[in-house]
């Protein structure tokens, strides 16, 4: 067995058994396994860039990816990451802010019912690894030496506190916390690696990797640290001048030189390559150990990147494309085609929420699903009457038009101007709250001026104008 990396050598004996015991096994109860990998700061501009990801994903390979529809339901860490776990939109969980996510994650009861929870409910064997939520085990109100580790996790290992590249750093294995030195993917997939090779026939499995990268400070490992030297951000939006139409709260966002805004370009990019080869050695365990046409594999980042587009924004929680809209990859059995998808939806294309990803796992798991906001995206195949609508832009009051992924740069209009014509759209504190109504499966903007109700109200299948029985019992069966 080939050790990834010299931080990890402990690991390389069980590494070497499990690869020999475990050859061709992966026959389960007859549900899926189950790989999520959820990146940090990842936008859809360093998607290409991701080799063995693309190529895995690719419809040729029978991937299926939807980052052309996906819109994150926040452009923060903490409440996205929440969002993942629980099924629900952040209007819907309460958590706005990485400060107090963790508090809040802990106080309300989560671990007792998210993705986790549920899954370990319905007899699937859960491993977690790498980064859990921003603060995890640094809160003031959980003392120095707090060893809380998920209750439902099998197999539990997450950084604690600082999440940056500072040495040494902490990790929580199991309940028991320990010093570590150098880099956090490659601890932190070995350990996922691990927990693959170890499955057992007859028991599904839900394994969750979470690294660290690509995310600030940008330290790639040295055999990634120059591979994207000079690499620049090529978008129009990135070369707009005429900023006109921008409101007063661009005005007032910090702007970044190009220099800058390429540094940061070239740190994602670097780090991206250690995420994209953790990526294809967790693929390769699963081709070795016969589970891969058993699994389900999803690929999805917390939140977008902003790297200099719209005359020098950057970072995230911005109200743009590249801050808001990111990867959405998934490949395995029962997941529907990208030819089924366009024969479904013609010219369409579908409006994806990561928390989709929770519906859909829980579903094929044959876990409870209820409480949740996502949509089963096995129903894509069905078209637009079994799901949301296209993403919109309002065009008038009650109306809206269609948004291509071209429409960016000069063309594309600031969206806090918007307001004019339809109030949907409400910035909260670290969280981008976007005015999209779930009544039955078809989009529809809200009112979400300060003071209006925000949470989404039970779906109403009345108000689909095809909302007959066939729409009705399709969501019936995605909330059994």
């Amino acid at each position: 067995k080939v050790i990834r990396n010299a931080g990890v050598a402990a690991l390389a004996a069980p590494l070497a058994v499990a690869a020999r015991q475990h050859d061709v096994r992966g026959a389960t109860d007859g549900r899926p396994n189950v790989l999520l990998m959820l990146v940090d700061d990842m936008p859809v501009t360093a998607l290409p860039q991701m080799a063995r990801v693309n190529s895995f994903f690719s419809e040729a390979n029978g991937g299926l990816d939807l980052t052309e529809g996906c819109y994150g339901d926040s452009a923060l860490c903490a409440p996205s990451r929440t969002s993942l776990l629980t099924g629900k939109y952040p209007h819907n969980h309460g958590t706005f802010d990485n400060d107090d996510a963790y508090i809040r994650y802990r106080t309300r009861g989560y671990a007792t019912t998210d993705l986790l929870a549920r899954l370990d409910g319905a007899g699937y064997r859960v491993g977690y690894f790498g980064k859990l939520i921003n603060n995890y085990e640094a809160s003031p109100e959980y003392p120095a030496g707090d060893k809380w580790h998920h209750p439902h996790a099998d197999r539990w290992s997450a950084i604690v506190g600082s999440q940056n590249d500072a040495q040494p750093w902490r990790a929580n294995n199991d309940g028991k916390v320990t010093e570590e030195t150098g880099d956090h993917s490659s601890y932190f997939g070995s350990r996922a690696e691990t927990f693959i090779r170890n499955a057992s026939p007859g028991v599904p499995w839900f394994c969750m990797y979470c690294p660290t990268d690509p995310h600030t400070p940008y330290i790639p490992p040295p055999t990634d640290a120059h591979d994207y030297d000079g690499a620049r951000l090529v978008d129009p939006a990135t070369q707009e001048t005429d900023f006109s139409d921008k409101s007063s709260y661009w005005a007032k966002q910090t702007k970044e030189s190009p220099a800058e805004s390429q540094k940061h370009f070239e740190g994602t990019l670097e780090e991206g390559s250690q995420n994209d080869r953790w990526f294809g050695y967790l693929i390769a365990a699963l081709r070795e150990t016969g589970q891969l046409d058993n699994t389900i594999v999803v690929y999805v980042s917390d939140n977008g990147y902003l790297f200099g587009e719209h005359g020098g924004l950057t970072h995230k929680q911005k109200p743009y494309e590249g801050s808001i809209r990111t990867p959405f990859l998934v490949r395995g059995p029962g997941i529907p085609t990208r030819r089924e998808i366009s024969s479904a939806w013609g010219a369409g294309t579908p409006l994806i929420s990561r928390i989709d990803a929770t519906r859909t796992i829980l579903s094929l798991a044959q876990a409870p699903q209820r409480a949740t906001d996502g949509r089963d995206i096995r129903n894509l195949g069905r078209g637009p009457a079994y799901w949301r609508a296209r993403s919109r832009r309002a065009t008038g009051p009650g109306r809206a038009e269609r948004v291509g992924p071209h429409q960016r740069g000069q063309q594309e209009a600031d969206p806090l101007r918007l307001r004019r014509r339809v109030r949907a759209l409400r910035l909260g504190v670290g969280s981008l709250r976007v005015g999209l109504a779930c009544q039955g499966p078809v989009l529809r903007l809200r009112d979400l001026r300060p003071g209006r109700q925000a949470r989404c109200p039970a779906p109403r299948f009345g108000d689909h104008p095809e909302g007959g029985g066939e729409v009705k019992q399709a969501r019936r069966e995605e909330l059994r």
